[in-house]
């Protein structure tokens, strides 16, 4: 991709800075601000206004910059950052392997060694030394024989392994304001993202298991995309309707042996769902009003489902 900017910098950019800017530059290129630091409330308004920004010291997040085109939002990343450890052992990275991990034993119900390495990508050795570190009473058990197998005997338990143990992989969210319903907003950023999107959150889990009036939207995307073409308005975090997360995190989008608890969503859906697992995450760290026993409702629906499957 190639892109043509024209440049300002400091050392310093508050959001008053960013608030000038329409009167500071009137170039016909696009503006790149560059800065040695930046706060979070400035991004927020840079990314009002739709300008493209580096920081030399990145954000807490590990995020350094957001590269902006007509039709994609690029996000620059720290290489040394916290969120984006090492890699490990094998293709697993530290904190997040024990997650992956949790996320295919549960859909899988019982497997082999080979099994979960097809599954997460995770090498047969890094797998080995995880579930020989697993910790008892944790929902899963050893079956002796050749080859060794791992089955799943408290569903219920092993959600909580991976409620603990997720780690998201590295994001960045935009936020967006609509006037039409909330599943309507949600269709019509699906549809804009061209069949890259998958509904988490609040409006997910009222699919899955309804219990609370969902409260706002939240879509997972493996490229950022800029929505305004589509209705929707720049919005600062509070206010805004839509959060649409960038990733490339594998936790999110469902596996085969996820399609039979979508398939038994209580409510007929046309929204593209995330995996069930990763709405749960979501919606036990979302701060909506009734969140939390809209997530109890979810986790005892997918025990419930998980039984049904895999227990007759």
């Amino acid at each position: 991709v190639t892109a043509r900017f024209n440049v300002k910098k400091w050392d310093l950019v508050m959001p008053s800075t960013v608030d000038r800017l329409p009167r500071l530059y009137q170039g016909d290129l696009p503006l790149l601000v560059v800065a040695d630091r930046m706060s979070g409330e400035t991004v927020d308004r840079l990314r009002q206004g739709r300008y493209s920004w580096l920081s030399r010291r990145p954000l807490p997040s590990g995020l350094r910059g957001e590269l902006r085109t007509k039709t994609t939002v690029y996000a620059v990343w720290d290489t040394q950052s916290p969120i984006d450890p090492p890699p490990g052992p094998g293709r697993g990275r530290p904190g997040r392997a024990v997650g992956r991990l949790a996320q295919a034993l549960f859909y899988l119900a019982e497997a082999t060694q080979a099994d979960l390495a097809d599954e997460t990508g995770i090498s047969q050795a890094r797998i080995s030394q995880l579930l020989g570190d697993w910790p008892a009473g944790a929902g899963v058990s050893r079956i002796d024989g050749r080859p060794a197998r791992w089955r799943v005997d408290d569903p219920d338990r092993l959600i909580s392994t991976w409620l603990t143990s997720y780690v998201p992989e590295q994001h960045i969210s935009s936020y967006w304001y609509g006037l039409d319903s909330l599943t309507q907003q949600a269709m019509t950023a699906a549809e804009t993202l061209g069949g890259r999107a998958w509904v988490s959150g609040g409006l997910a889990a009222d699919a899955l298991a309804p219990w609370a009036v969902p409260q706002k939207i939240l879509i997972y995307t493996d490229e950022a995309r800029d929505l305004s073409a589509a209705g929707f308005a720049s919005s600062p975090q509070k206010g805004a309707t839509l959060e649409l997360v960038s990733t490339r995190d594998p936790s999110v989008v469902p596996s085969l042996q996820a399609q039979p608890f979508l398939a038994s969503t209580t409510k007929a859906t046309p929204l593209p769902l995330a995996d069930p697992l990763l709405v749960l995450w979501d919606l036990s760290h979302s701060e909506d009003l009734d969140s939390d026993e809209a997530a109890r409702h979810l986790r005892a629906s997918l025990v419930d489902t998980w039984r049904e499957l895999h227990r007759g």
